[in-house]
């Protein structure tokens, strides 16, 4: 019965492939799409069609011959690699047997014991972390000065805990624009800041935490894995270091986002796949963790997913059916879904279905306004491409799964772990999207998600940690010292290269430094933004209407929203309000493009001020604050009074017409 199975479900795909092939569904897919979106499906959706009926004939054709040929004779087929290994390990240990000693490869580098040195690299991570957080606010404490999607959370959060002060906001106004952004940092950030009074300095207090976590459970799971201390620092290091991925990043950053405490957590679950390699009881636990990341960092949380099920998979007992592991696999998803199942509901439940959009000029401002390429997978998988061989870590990484396969046994077993770890997000961060934007353009429809691509900056760990686990391992079999010691400086130089190749800016307590040399351990000053933000909370009503942008990409006044807590009627990162209100997003466009139409607001308002402030009003606005000092600004004929002014900014008040 159990060899019938595959016989019965290999059947069904080569009769659905004929189905395809010969165009019985032509008329219904017609009338679907017909019904769906207005008009007929292209010729290229019926050739797709039917090339996948052909592909699914083929498919069901190579399975057919599996199972007839392939099964029976398994075990003769698995005596012969067995033999061809053995002999390729014997070849390599006449190659190599004068540098390398292979009977040391058997043995097990373990992390038996936690000491001395440990607990002091642990503090001296404990001392960077908050040296990071003090560098974050030296110069603007207690109002901290946010970056773009920092200041997004926070500015959710202080709508969140008061939405009665955002009722002009163009954004906040409406729960349900943001609810799909509803995660973790929203919650932390609004209970912290009611704590501290000020939603910026709540943000900035996750950073410390944050840090010493990635830290920390790099060091672990590096130390778990490799047993050696010193490649595990450099591991950590490594993992650290702050990089530019086309429209990602990876490594630590000056604001603690989403995405960095997910990459703080990533490790502990990684380790905990290697430590229960051969405990799949303990299995479900893991796969339910993997599921709540959904409300930590949702973006990145279905490739780790697919890591996480690709990875147990690997490492399911060989006397295990295939049928069992698909089972085990499919349980193991099911709990990762129920475990994010509220997320989900959240996600699925914020999406405007229901509105009718012109899909053209939709996909048109997703490709203007969206990072360059997130809708083009090809396109984006060149560049990646580019930076992994350009910073070492995609050759070096195919290095070092080379090197733990020639240490064998357990080297060899997370080389197979590592590999299918590598698979998942491929599959995930790119075959999935590649798929995705095929159908969807062929249809013409709006993409279901534009961010799966996103998962791709997990190479990056992945890639680095083969070649510094290959190092570590190929180190431990290295007969001469000055061999473990030439490699080890390599691994540095290998730090080097990926520190300057792409690096953003690293943290380099420039700030803390010069504060401390001053006695002091942390430094305040008021900047015109910030003074701005205190006389715009304190001297004007709350829920007033504030239109504030040097220009159309300005993300600094979104300070309006955390610092001040007043309603913005506009703001660059808005246009994320398409992913749950396409027809939004078309008005957004309209305030966009005539912002564009100059270089700044202050110029629009010097060349037509009555333009200018009719513009301002139409959005909700009470109140105007433009880039300019007194000396610049003259408002001796307009309806607008000067409510305060500063060597950088200038904050009016819109008179109502008479």
């Amino acid at each position: 019965m159990k060899r019938r199975i595959p016989v019965i479900l290999t059947v069904f795909l080569a009769l659905l492939g004929i189905v395809l092939l010969l165009g019985v569904l032509e008329p219904v897919v017609n009338t679907w799409t017909q019904n769906r979106i207005g008009r007929l499906p292209g010729q290229g959706v019926l050739f797709a069609l039917r090339l996948s009926g052909a592909g699914l004939i083929g498919f069901a054709l190579l399975v057919m011959a599996f199972v007839r040929f392939v099964l029976p004779e398994q075990e003769q087929i698995s005596a012969r690699l067995r033999s061809a290994l053995q002999a390729l390990d014997s070849w390599f240990e006449k190659r190599l047997g004068h540098i390398v000693n292979f009977s040391a490869a058997e043995k097990s580098i373990e992390w038996k014991s936690f000491n001395r040195w440990d607990v002091l690299l642990l503090a001296l991570m404990l001392v960077f972390s908050i040296l990071a957080m003090l560098e974050r606010m030296q110069g603007n404490y207690p109002l901290v000065i946010l970056g773009s999607d920092a200041a997004n959370i926070s500015s959710m959060a202080a709508a969140h805990n008061n939405p009665e002060f955002f009722a002009k906001d163009y954004f906040l106004n409406d729960p349900s624009n943001f609810r799909i952004y509803f995660q973790l940092h929203v919650l932390l950030v609004s209970w912290l800041g009611i704590l501290l009074g000020n939603y910026s300095l709540a943000f900035v207090v996750l950073l410390g935490p944050t840090v010493f976590l990635t830290l920390s459970s790099t060091y672990w799971f590096g130390r778990t894995l490799m047993g050696s201390r010193i490649w595990a620092l450099i591991l950590v290091v490594f993992n650290s270091i702050p990089v530019y991925l086309l429209f990602e990043n990876w490594g630590l950053a000056d604001d603690s986002v989403p995405r960095t405490l997910i990459q703080a957590l990533l490790p502990f679950l990684l380790g905990l796949i290697w430590l229960w390699r051969d405990q799949p009881r303990k299995w479900p636990l893991i796969a339910f963790l993997t599921g709540l990341l959904a409300y930590i960092h949702a973006v990145g949380t279905p490739t780790i997913m697919a890591v996480v099920l690709l990875g147990m998979f690997s490492q399911m007992p060989h006397d295990w059916r295939f049928s069992k592991k698909v089972a085990v696999s499919i349980a193991l998803a099911f709990i990762m879904l129920i475990a994010a199942s509220v997320f989900i509901a959240n996600y699925l439940g914020a999406r405007d279905h229901g509105e009718v959009v012109n899909y053209a000029q939709m996909i048109n401002m997703y490709r203007t306004y969206f990072p360059p390429d997130i809708l083009n997978v090809p396109a984006a998988m060149q560049q990646l491409f580019r930076f992994y061989v350009g910073s070492w870590i995609f050759p070096l990484g195919l290095v070092g799964l080379f090197w733990m396969w020639l240490c064998r046994r357990k080297q060899r077993r997370f080389a197979g772990l590592l590999l299918s770890w590598l698979v998942g997000i491929f599959l995930v961060a790119v075959m999935l999207p590649f798929i995705e934007r095929t159908v969807e353009t062929y249809l013409r429809i709006l993409p279901i998600e534009t961010e799966l691509i996103r998962g791709t900056r997990y190479f990056v760990p992945f890639l680095g940690l083969a070649f510094i686990g290959g190092s570590s391992a190929f180190s431990n079999i290295l007969k001469q010292k000055w061999t473990k010691a030439l490699l080890l400086l390599f691994g540095f130089i290998f730090l080097a290269k990926y520190y300057t190749y792409h690096s953003t800016d690293f943290l380099l307590f420039e700030k803390t430094r010069s504060c401390l040399s001053q006695g002091n351990i942390l430094c305040a000053e008021t900047t015109d933004i910030q003074k701005l933000m205190i006389v715009l909370q304190s001297q004007t009503p709350v829920g007033s209407g504030v239109f504030f942008a040097q220009d159309a990409r300005d993300t600094l006044p979104l300070a309006v929203r955390y610092l001040a807590q007043h309603s913005l009627v506009y703001s660059w990162k808005d246009r994320a309000v398409g992913f749950s209100k396409p027809a939004k997003m078309v008005n957004w466009d309209k305030i966009y493009t005539q912002l564009a139409d100059y270089s700044t607001t202050y110029a629009w308002f010097l060349q037509s001020p009555a333009g200018f402030l009719d513009f301002t009003k139409n959005l909700g606005a009470d109140y105007v604050i433009l880039n300019a000092n007194p000396d610049q600004l003259f408002v001796s004929d307009i309806p607008v009074t000067i409510v305060y002014q500063n060597h950088s900014y200038t904050l009016l008040r819109i008179m109502d017409s008479e």
